[in-house]
């Protein structure tokens, strides 16, 4: 049997509802309980909606700010986690709305993994693919871009997925396989060679 099935995706649920009824009642040791449980997942989707160590250790603190300004917002009986990558992506969704008339900066230099994209032992193909799925995925929106993460980076099963962003699991699946087949059509500069 999966312990997925007897216990939340991220903690026992017994705990994590303990946790969020301390929180709500403005306990902010609960609070930051919550959040340690929950940093790895939250700082790599942050991570890949930013692609930008400064800017996603920005998204996180202000999504952290959030979470405690709003905690008694959190529906009853909710998971925590689902809720925080939802203000996560508010924000990046902000800050990508700000951003939308200034000019587009340059891929990122660092990997998901934190190495730069040039050091390693990796061959000019294998940089030159790296980079292009990078800029492929920097050109999709925000809220694609948190799909594929929470599939890819997180391994969450679909349902999760489609109950963390409130949509029809159909359409969640339909949307990951659409933005799968969107990352993997070539660029206009490729297909031209």
């Amino acid at each position: 049997m999966d312990a997925r099935a007897t216990q939340g995706p991220w903690m026992e649920h017994g705990r994590e509802a303990a946790l969020v009824l301390a929180a709500r009642r403005g306990e902010l040791p609960a609070l930051f309980e919550l959040l340690r449980a929950f940093q790895l997942p939250l700082w790599r989707v942050c991570f890949a909606l930013t692609r930008h160590r400064g800017e996603c250790e920005l998204l996180v603190q202000e999504t952290a700010r959030r979470a405690q300004k709003n905690i008694k917002q959190l529906p009853e009986g909710q998971s925590f986690l689902p809720w925080v990558l939802r203000l996560a992506r508010i924000l990046a969704l902000t800050e990508a709305r700000r951003r939308a008339g200034e000019p587009r900066t340059a891929v990122a230099a660092l990997r998901p993994d934190g190495t730069r994209w040039e050091d390693g032992t990796r061959g000019v193909i294998d940089l030159a693919f790296e980079q292009r799925l990078l800029t492929a995925f920097a050109a999709l929106s925000v809220d694609e871009q948190l799909l594929l993460a929470l599939r890819l980076f997180e391994r969450m099963p679909y349902a999760e997925i489609a109950n963390a962003l409130e949509q029809p699991l159909t359409a969640t699946m339909h949307r990951i396989a659409m933005v799968r087949e969107r990352l993997e059509q070539p660029t206009p500069g490729e297909a031209a060679a």
